[in-house]
């Protein structure tokens, strides 16, 4: 005989499930790391001073015995949280007698080892080591032009020193950077990047606001909406979700920069005119005489020792701003950046 479930049994039996499951919602976000800014609101991110003391009294418990960086960083983890850990390791670590702006960009190192792919960096670098405790050298300085892109080996790399960021419809745009390309619906392409100086913290509530500049901005009869950068995330909820816990956390720093990166026709940087292939894709697809047409077109672009055969540099032209690519920059047989420019962490107004 089968019997009946009551309904106030049904019921608590509903009640208790859905309270099972907001129990396992509560412990997951509890697990989920607090944002950067929240930790260091709460005082929950150590000084470097602070982080000292903790680790004399971790060896004096230790009856003196010098403890190694791992094992270091994984007591400060569980003992705190994983931030002071990483920071530790890394030797990003706040310091008191630094300065306020000094101590943002610690931050956001630390911030941007913490996120999924951001595509954004500080304007400087400041490792702050322990000595003795890592084998990082200390360091405070802008970060130079090599520092912010991948280089192309065996080739020449255009880029132009802009010596700060220029003001295009409210974005701060500069170091634009040329490497060369393949091939896309039979045209010669190349890479265009270049950075974003951030100069007021974005919220997430504000990132919308923040994208739709790019909307406005167009190089060389590409929009800005094309970048493969962190753009092609922005409707992503999940992402976000993933990375930021709450909507006043701090999406960009204020003084770090974001990157864009495009993939453009070749012949929009040049008034020569420079060979199609229709309909090809790939390089090796070609024919014979096709591929040497090809490859003689790129190597009087970018080659290191047939570079600028044509004569001209290439130019960038945004949203009526020409900007010539006048500089060049090379990886030598030593390894070494010919050419290689800090960055200004300043913002022109163009007329």
């Amino acid at each position: 005989m089968k019997r009946k479930i009551s309904t106030g049994l049904l019921a608590i039996a509903l009640l208790f499930g859905i309270a099972l499951v907001v129990a396992n919602v509560i412990e997951n976000m509890n697990k989920k790391e607090a944002s950067i800014e929240k930790l260091y609101e709460r005082g929950e991110l150590l000084t470097k001073d602070e982080i000292v003391k903790i680790i004399e009294d971790y060896e004096a418990e230790d009856e003196g015995s010098s403890l190694g960086s791992f094992e270091i960083a994984d007591r400060l983890s569980e003992d705190y949280n994983k931030m002071v850990g990483h920071m530790f390791f890394s030797s990003f670590m706040i310091d008191e007698s630094f300065s306020d702006e000094d101590n943002k960009q610690i931050m956001a190192w630390a911030d941007m080892n913490k996120r999924d792919f951001m595509g954004t960096s500080p304007v400087k670098r400041i490792v702050n080591p322990i000595e003795g405790k890592t084998n990082k050298q200390a360091e405070n300085r802008l970060l130079k032009v090599s520092e912010l892109y991948l280089l192309e080996r065996d080739a020449i790399n255009f880029f132009k020193d802009t010596e700060g960021f220029y003001d295009i419809d409210g974005l701060a745009i500069g170091y634009p950077f040329l490497t060369k390309g393949s091939l896309q619906d039979g045209e010669l392409t190349a890479y265009l990047s270049f950075k974003i100086l951030v100069e007021d913290n974005v919220q997430l509530k504000d990132l919308d606001s923040f994208f739709e500049k790019y909307e406005n901005i167009e190089m060389n009869g590409t929009k800005m909406t094309e970048d493969s950068g962190v753009y092609r995330q922005r409707d992503d909820e999940s992402f976000w979700k993933e990375s930021f816990d709450e909507e006043d956390d701090y999406v960009f720093f204020e003084n770090t920069m974001v990157d864009v990166k495009l993939r453009l026709p070749l012949q929009s940087f040049f008034e020569q005119e420079l060979p199609s292939f229709p309909g090809e894709d790939n390089t090796y697809e070609l024919a014979d005489d096709d591929r040497e047409k090809y490859d003689q077109a790129m190597d009087e672009i970018f080659d290191i020792d047939q570079g600028q055969k044509m004569g001209e540099n290439p130019v960038i032209h945004i949203n009526g701003i020409d900007i010539e690519l006048s500089d060049q920059m090379i990886i030598n047989s030593e390894d070494q950046y010919e050419g290689d420019v800090t960055i200004v962490p300043e913002v022109k107004h163009t007329e």
